[in-house]
């Protein structure tokens, strides 16, 4: 007979951050209620509702399930140029050093011209993947925030 276990926290550590169920391995507040400092949450109360965050990171934990799926939210990155070719960007880089990303949950896409998206991993050997997009021609782009006088 199969038993199903719900995700849990340790005895005597915080069972919540706001809407987020903690489970053991990961935990907030004392070093007992998490196995290592990788599965370590910070739950911020500065927010209302408070928000769960990956150890000491700006990576915001949306989710986690005890079958080992991780939901984060992190800034989007973009390259933006004016009229003049000036370029303003975000580099939206971080460090997951003991989760992978999966290959069958994550959705990753780059949008625009000569635009390029790509991610590196480690399991057993260095890995990377990524998406590119190419406008060989102005006509090409779509310009939404264009208004053509009448």
């Amino acid at each position: 007979m199969a038993t199903s276990v719900a995700a849990q926290a340790k005895p005597g550590c915080q069972t919540h951050c706001g809407n987020i169920t903690i489970p053991y391995p990961f935990g907030t507040g004392s070093a007992e209620c998490y196995i290592n400092e990788s599965f370590f949450i910070l739950c911020n109360t500065s927010f209302d509702p408070p928000r769960a965050f990956l150890t000491t990171t700006d990576i915001e934990v949306l989710y986690i399930s005890v079958d080992g799926y991780l939901r984060i939210r992190y800034p989007v990155g973009y390259d933006c140029y004016n009229s003049s070719g000036s370029s303003s960007y975000f580099y939206a880089g971080f460090t997951l050093g003991k989760f992978y990303i999966s290959h069958t949950r994550n959705k990753f896409t780059a949008i625009g011209c000569d635009t390029y998206a790509y991610f590196e991993g480690f399991v057993g050997r260095t890995y990377s993947t990524g998406c590119v997009s190419f406008c060989y021609d102005e006509a090409e782009v779509v310009n939404v925030g264009k208004i053509d006088p009448l």
